[in-house]
């Protein structure tokens, strides 16, 4: 009898403590709380807590444990990218990828061809592969967009088009350029 006596009581104990939890303060006479598991998580500044699932949300932008990686930041690095420019063969293109501060899902792209420096930002779309180039004045004139997607962390296919404008005695076209790269 005193063993189920003193069960019953360990489990009403444990059952008082689920119920009313800690007090989170114990120097006045505030109401006791329970802490739930968001209270006590640490996914950081680029997470929220789900307490239904237990578990952290990455924001746009990050992944992995805690979080903490910057999803584009796979795709840093130098790439080689051949293709055409409207269906001329564009060979050994090299692209360099690189961190873009205004948001997560951006990145820098910058490559030079046919002696003309360009650079654009990729967004990245939350699939985490599909990306688009929103429109960008560059040094010769044309203005730079298009789309892509990267089909693994180290290939891409992407579309530009870099229309220019009529110039004096020229008339204003485009060229669409397509180009798959591997990333180095």
């Amino acid at each position: 009898m005193k063993k189920t006596i003193s069960i019953l009581t360990v489990c009403a104990m444990v059952f008082m403590t689920m119920i009313y939890g800690c007090k989170k303060d114990t120097t006045s006479n505030a109401p006791v709380t329970t802490i739930k598991y968001c209270d006590t998580a640490h996914c950081g500044a680029t997470a929220t807590c789900d307490s239904a699932t237990r578990s952290c949300k990455c924001d746009a932008g990050y992944e992995g444990a805690g979080c903490m990686t910057v999803t584009v930041s796979k795709y840093y690095g130098t790439w080689i990218e051949n293709g055409t420019a409207t269906n001329v063969p564009v060979t050994n293109v090299t692209a360099t990828v690189s961190a873009n501060t205004a948001s997560a899902l951006n990145m820098n792209v910058s490559f030079t061809f046919n002696g003309v420096s360009y650079t654009y930002v990729r967004v990245l779309a939350s699939t985490g592969t599909n990306f688009t180039i929103p429109a960008l004045l560059q040094s010769d004139g044309a203005t730079l967009s298009g789309s892509g997607a990267y089909n693994t962390p180290t290939t891409v296919i992407e579309a530009l088009t870099l229309a220019y404008p009529a110039n004096g005695s020229s008339a204003a076209f485009t060229v669409t350029v397509v180009l798959t790269g591997v990333k180095q």
